[in-house]
């Protein structure tokens, strides 16, 4: 979660800007590949109620076609290691 600013602060610690960096950076990651599952799938561009109790299964289903027919996202490990420590 990111951090909030302090009512009696004007910005954040260097720490709290760093993990809200963290933080953005992770969320990107998620929101990118959620994209791609609407984009692709349009049962999944939205979801209604009457769809949540079998919504975990279809994203599931939706995982393992992606995985298997589309092409991976590129990450850089070695960054992403630089980025946790």
């Amino acid at each position: 979660m990111p951090a909030f600013i302090d009512t009696d602060k004007k910005q954040l610690t260097t720490e709290q800007a760093n993990n809200s960096r963290l933080v953005t950076e992770s969320r990107w990651v998620i929101e990118a590949v959620n994209g791609i599952l609407k984009l692709s799938f349009k049962a999944l561009s939205q979801v209604k109620n009457t769809m949540l109790n079998h919504i975990g299964f279809d994203y599931r289903i939706t995982g393992a076609l992606i995985n298997r027919y589309f092409d991976r996202l590129s990450s850089d490990k070695e960054y992403g290691r630089q980025k946790i420590n």
